[in-house]
């Protein structure tokens, strides 16, 4: 029951956190992560929310950087994008459970390369997200997994920046990837 309701405090208190301008919040393994926002991020997020919005099936939506528990390993997630239900989406809510979620979308960024590519990839295939796309713009690649099981994916495909990335399952989109800005530099 405590672990419960700490988890549900944690839930209130994130949604109401005031987190200082250009910083992204969110609870990783039990610890309050402050990552900075940078010009690329946004730069890759818009392009990308503009090719899913076009391509989406009849009955699902898209929205981003709302807060997503994950019980299983103590972190509440906040996706870049995530593709959910349209009527889940029109509900215009801060917080949405996992198993809404019919794909998870991430941006890196030189402070959170790490979390993105490990602990986030795990923590979304045990939880069932059925795709998970990393969209790196410090290596210019974007990097596909799909079809979780038993808590990792057994699918993954690395696409350059300037080809398209077929996102399987039954999204069906194609990411053209020519669109999304690179940067070769990975200063902190």
């Amino acid at each position: 029951m405590t672990i419960e309701l700490e988890r549900a405090l944690r839930s209130t208190i994130l949604e109401d956190f005031p987190a200082p301008e250009g910083f992204k919040t969110e609870v990783v393994r039990g610890e309050i992560i402050l990552s900075p926002l940078r010009a690329l991020h946004l730069k890759t997020v818009v392009p990308l929310c503009m090719q899913i919005a076009s391509q989406l099936p009849p009955g699902l939506d898209y929205t981003g950087d709302t807060l997503t528990p994950f019980p299983e390993v103590d972190s509440e997630l906040c996706p870049d994008i995530v593709v959910l239900p349209k009527a889940e989406c029109d509900k215009n809510l801060a917080v949405y459970t996992v198993d809404l979620i019919h794909a998870a979308f991430e941006v890196v960024s030189p402070t959170t390369a790490k979390r993105d590519y490990g602990f986030k990839v795990q923590a979304y295939a045990q939880a069932g997200i059925p795709v998970y796309v990393i969209a790196d713009p410090y290596d210019a690649q974007l990097v596909v997994h799909h079809k979780p099981f038993h808590g990792a994916y057994g699918y993954r495909q690395i696409v350059p920046y300037g080809e398209k990335a077929e996102i399987p399952g039954d999204l069906r989109l194609v990411i053209d990837t020519s669109s999304l800005p690179a940067d070769a530099g990975r200063e902190g």
